[in-house]
């Protein structure tokens, strides 16, 4: 079983980051999860500033290890930063980011 990266998408959300399906160079059609914004660090701030839930957050000390395995593209006048690793879920776009119980 694929591990769940939701906690991703939900950070890149929590960012204010706009997230989509991506197949990027040697990825064959495969889709990840990607993520849009003007330039690469303001992607990774966001990120960072998305996922940081408080002191030793696993989810922020799992970052680094994921934009290791991460992949740029340009688009215009905007850059992707895209997971190639982290398989695109549908599912995603329709869950609710906070659960009952989980709200901020």
């Amino acid at each position: 079983m694929a591990k769940d990266y939701k906690w991703l998408y939900d950070a890149g959300l929590a960012g204010g980051l706009d997230s989509r399906s991506y197949s990027g160079r040697f990825m064959y059609g495969d889709k990840c999860l990607a993520f849009v914004g003007d330039s690469v660090t303001e992607i990774i701030a966001s990120l960072m500033e998305g996922c940081d839930d408080g002191e030793d957050s696993p989810r922020l000390m799992e970052l680094p290890r994921l934009l290791r395995d991460s992949r740029t593209d340009n688009m215009g006048l905007d850059m992707v930063l895209y997971f190639p690793r982290v398989r695109w879920c549908d599912e995603w776009q329709d869950a609710d980011p906070y659960p009952p119980g989980d709200e901020e």
